[in-house]
């Protein structure tokens, strides 16, 4: 239950790093605990528990959870297998245990560039002739070896000329995106890749009936690719440093490190590449990567899904075996010393004052990292009970957090702090945070704190494995580190024998007087604008198909069994009272349980109600406070989370079930009885100050904010918010009240469990006191786009901007759900994913965006307007071409109707598959009714599928798109875009100022 800021930070620090239906019968289940709040426990930090949760964790066969098959074939290459039959999908990955760390110094972000080289293609995949293209292709590298040599920029642009020139030649034989199409053909999501410091990853999710033919395309992939497509690519990862460059926590995190690791390449590298580098591409170097790395016993393959492993095993040892192996050079070691005592660094980087505290920790092969990942949590955790968690429910920093951010060679635990804005040095922060670390150095803290990380630890790992790419991602880890799936597996069942001596002696040994403190006080720090190079756009002329494309069709297709959800049989319907029926699903997979109040009444009726459920998720009760409040749950294995949409205020409860009863009981008391805290509403006022400061600072948040003006004007949701002047005078009796008024409206219970509908619905109704509603639940809004006659631009002027960010949107007809099929299938030919023409036209072909999309998106509900948007990030001076790029296949869509059939086949393949995770069942179904529908919507698109034709898709454009007015927004630098050269040619200009589009 982290603040918005914790969890804005923390997601840029987690890219920074990654550049991660079995029916019961009543009688097996066992009877919920009855145990009610021991009362000594808020009255002493050492209230010592029963034996009770202790026999249940010494009882859990925790490794017998986590089952995975793991083999070796004759070449090295490592199979990581985990069957999961919960739904019809697998999610598959090929890793090498080779990264940024492994790049020339002279040539980094060398990892990172071959992974994006890896999507180009083979011998025979995505060209119509290697032979007639590798001349063009061997000139091209001859030239960028010529061009490393040289520093005359005369002389450099005339070779960039060369290389362009026979770029454009080579490309007459390129098929751009055929990966992509192939993978997309057979229903593929999340088509993905990444590199990190210790290993490169290749990744996509598919259902499980092309498990073969997924197989084929990922052995064939990585065997004698050739780098096509260079110069437009690297274009493509300039725009994606740009995008780095404008978010100031990627920039803080690559300046700790580099302070951090003053010898290793985890500091002193960029995975992305230092300019210079990315200026001066060795392509050679790149085959030698690739050469020296990309070896069978080098690299894993791992699945997780709905498959059989023995008949999996054979068909990758028929693909794989082939590939072949050999040494993999040695990684040199790099000696990083122990910091004497404290050692400050101080920079300006970020629009807030942020704080970071870096101690050294073991390396991720080593196994006391396990105990890293626990003792981390005594410092910060999910459930806000760690140490430095109580500063920030004590009001006495922002925001403070810790993460184990562990690497093969090093470790590191990190710990992020937000001093208040007004009032408060780093030194005197930092001291708070230093302080907080000695009591777990002295053990000053309570058994029960200890007992209740190690049952969440538990619920965490049953949460983690319920989904496919959660084990693959843990099965990566365990390839990656070197281990056997037995020796890593330790770290399922440590959390049985670790005790509260071993967490104090961890804590002497790493979380002590030396460390790192760097300080990074309010600046923006100028960045280096690479301008856009004259280069003619690499476009094919023609839909064509390679070798292996046309071998990859006859492939023999298994069958698929569809699976849709039963509305009656998979979802139960109980009433507590006509106006608060519960609804229940099974949870197949563990004993965690969900329980969901939906009340119906959201911000959209009330804005208070925003503010209401951060102050809910802050304060205590009536009875006992709020860190003593969060620790009972936490006790108890629970967690709760207060949110709020449009139209609904949402309580979100996890936990295990056989501590359900007392889980109930605390719930309800805080339903009933939270307290009314004028320091709390203080705290989330000053919490919500900073972020916004934050979040305004960053071009996209604003670019978001700005289209939201563009369509909404005075019914955009940042107008909605309460003014400086309501915050300023916001008292608890305020939220309290609004939280009142939303248990007037009739609420919903959702709930997912083992214990069946009957029992759910008598706990809740047992343990709970519940509201009385007496009202209709609120509906959906349906805010409406502006009405224009004409093109218009909405313009904001970022001079700090690395990247321009574009939307594009254009009102569309009302929802009618019989247009579904016709509407995924425009999606997938336009612009949906990597395969679309958005994506090809503006990104593989012209180079003008690492990020382009554009969809028909249905309104919420039948009845609302539908409407399209688009989505361009780019340089900035690419900006004009970028948005004409755009209006040009707006206005003049491209037609090549020999994708229908491929694109119904893969609309057909994922659809077919797409069977929510359990957790995610009653809110679908209960959001699918709501839109009328009475079964599963993606059988009636699966059944409409086969009567579209290409003008169908043809014909709705032009109906939906081609001749309709679009509204532009626009966040960028001014003058760098050149905004008055030809924006008036484009449209109405309509220039913002941050103040406008903000409430005050």
């Amino acid at each position: 239950m982290k603040s918005l800021l914790t969890k804005t930070i923390l997601s840029a620090v987690l890219i920074f790093s990654l550049e991660a239906k079995a029916q019961k019968k009543p009688h097996n289940i066992q009877k919920p605990v009855k145990r009610p709040v021991p009362a000594q426990f808020f009255k002493t930090s050492t209230y010592q528990p029963k034996k009770q949760i202790e026999k249940k964790l010494e009882a859990e066969k925790i490794k017998e959870q986590f089952k995975v098959q793991e083999y070796t074939l004759s070449n090295g290459l490592k199979v990581y297998l985990s069957e999961n039959h919960l739904t019809p999908k697998v999610f598959g990955m090929v890793a090498v245990r080779a990264g940024g760390k492994n790049d020339p110094k002279h040539a980094t972000g060398m990892a990172h560039y071959l992974e994006h080289m890896l999507f180009k293609g083979t011998k025979t995949l995505g060209t119509v002739n290697y032979d007639y293209e590798k001349p063009y292709l061997d000139s091209i590298t001859s030239l960028y070896q010529k061009l490393g040599q040289t520093t005359d920029e005369e002389e450099r642009k005339s070779i960039q000329k060369l290389i362009n020139e026979q770029s454009v030649l080579a490309s007459k034989y390129a098929i751009p995106n055929e990966l992509d199409r192939l993978l997309a053909s057979i229903g593929s999501d999340k088509v993905n890749a990444h590199t990190t410091e210790d290993y490169t990853a290749y990744h996509n999710e598919f259902p499980s009936h092309q498990i073969n033919a997924w197989l084929e395309i990922y052995s064939h992939r990585f065997k004698e690719p050739v780098f096509r497509l260079f110069q437009s690519e690297l274009e493509t990862v300039y725009e994606e440093k740009n995008r780095g460059m404008d978010n100031p926590v990627m920039r803080l995190i690559e300046e700790f490190f580099k302070n951090f690791y003053k010898k290793h390449p985890y500091g002193q590298q960029s995975i992305i590449g230092e300019t210079e580098h990315l200026k001066n591409p060795p392509l050679h170097e790149m085959y030698k990567y690739f050469y020296n790395y990309y070896v069978a016993n080098n690299m894993a393959i791992i699945l997780s899904g709905d498959f059989d492993s023995e008949e999996v095993l054979n068909m990758i040892e028929a693909k794989f075996g082939s590939w072949e192996s050999r040494p993999v050079p040695d990684f040199p070691k790099y000696e990083e010393k122990e910091f004497a005592g404290r050692e400050l660094v101080e920079k300006r980087l970020t629009p807030i004052k942020i704080g970071l505290m870096g101690y050294r920790a073991p390396a991720k092969t080593n196994d006391e990292s396990f105990i890293s990942d626990i003792a981390v949590q005594f410092l910060s955790n999910s459930n806000r009970t760690g140490v430095l968690d109580e500063l920030v429910i004590d009001g006495k920093l922002v925001e403070a957090t810790a993460q184990n951010f562990s690497y093969n060679d090093y470790g590191a635990i990190l710990v992020i702090y937000v001093p208040k804005i007004v009032g408060q040095s780093f030194d005197d922060a930092e001291n708070l945070v230093v302080k907080s670390i000695e009591r777990i150095r002295n053990g000053e803290f309570s058994d029960s704190l200890f007992q209740a990380i190690k049952i969440n630890t538990i619920k965490d790992n049953y949460l983690n494995w319920e989904r496919n790419e959660g084990r693959v991602f843990e099965m990566l880890d365990c390839f990656v580190t070197g281990r056997t799936w037995e020796e890593y597996s330790k770290k399922y069942a440590i959390i049985q024998t670790i005790t509260k001596k071993d967490i104090v002696a961890y804590a002497q040994k790493y979380l002590n007087g030396n460390y790192l403190s760097f300080h990074s006080k309010m600046g923006f720090p100028k960045t280096k604008k690479l301008e856009k190079p004259d280069f003619k756009p690499v476009v094919p002329k023609q839909e064509r198909k390679s070798k292996f494309a046309l071998r990859f069709e006859e492939l023999p297709q298994k069958e698929p069994v569809p699976r849709f959800v039963d509305f009656q049989k998979e979802i139960e319907k109980r009433e507590i009272t006509p106006r608060i029926p519960v609804y229940y699903t099974t949870n197949p997979a563990n004993r965690v349980f969900e329980v969901q109040f939906v009340f119906g009444c959201g911000k959209a009726k009330n804005p208070y109600l925003e503010f209401a459920a951060n102050y809910l998720n802050s304060v205590g009760t009536e009875k006992h406070s709020a860190k003593d409040f969060k620790k009972a749950l936490a006790y108890y294995g629970c967690s709760y989370e207060f949110s709020v949409s449009e139209s609904q205020f949402i309580l979100k409860v996890t936990g295990m079930e056989d501590y359900i009863v007392p889980s109930l009981q605390l719930i309800s008391e805080l339903i009933n009885q939270p307290k009314a805290d004028e320091k709390v509403v203080k705290k989330i006022v000053s919490e919500f100050k900073t972020f916004e400061k934050f979040d305004r600072s960053q071009p996209f948040s604003v670019a978001v904010a700005l289209r939201e003006y563009a369509l909404f004007g005075e019914n955009s949701k940042y107008l909605r918010q309460l003014s400086s002047k309501q915050l300023a005078a916001l008292t608890p009796q305020q939220l309290l009240d609004a939280f009142s008024e939303a248990k007037t409206y009739d609420m919903e219970i959702y709930y997912t469990g083992k214990i069946g509908s009957m029992a759910a619905a008598k706990h809740i109704k047992q343990n709970m006191q519940l509201p009385s509603p007496q009202l209709e639940a609120e509906k959906e809004p349906g805010f409406e786009i502006q009405d224009i006659s004409a093109n218009k631009i909405y313009f904001l002027n970022d001079k700090k901007a690395v990247q321009s960010q574009l939307f594009f949107n254009i009102k569309g007809s009302k929802r009618n759900n019989k247009e579904l099929p016709l509407i995924y299938a425009f999606n997938a030919y336009f612009g949906d994913d990597m395969s679309s023409l958005v994506f090809q036209e503006i990104r593989e072909f012209r180079s003008l965006a690492y990020s382009a999309y554009g969809k028909y998106i249905p309104g919420k509900m039948p009845g609302y307007s539908n409407y399209f948007m688009g989505y361009i990030g780019c340089q900035d001076d690419k900006t004009p071409e970028a948005m004409q790029a755009m209006l040009d296949l707006l206005h003049n869509m491209p037609q090549k109707p020999e994708r229908q059939p491929y694109i119904i086949n893969a609309i057909k393949n994922r659809l077919i598959s797409d069977y929510p995770h359990f957790r995610e069942k009653i809110i679908k179904v209960r959001t699918w009714q709501r839109q009328g529908f009475s079964e599963d919507p993606n059988k009636f698109i699966v059944s409409g599928l086969p009567d579209i034709k290409f003008d169908d898709i043809v014909q709705f454009y032009q109906k939906e798109i081609q001749n309709k007015p679009v509204i532009m927004s626009v966040v960028g630098e001014q003058k760098r875009i050149k905004l008055k050269e030809w924006a008036p040619k484009t449209g109405e200009v309509v220039k913002v100022k941050k103040k406008e589009i903000y409430v005050n």
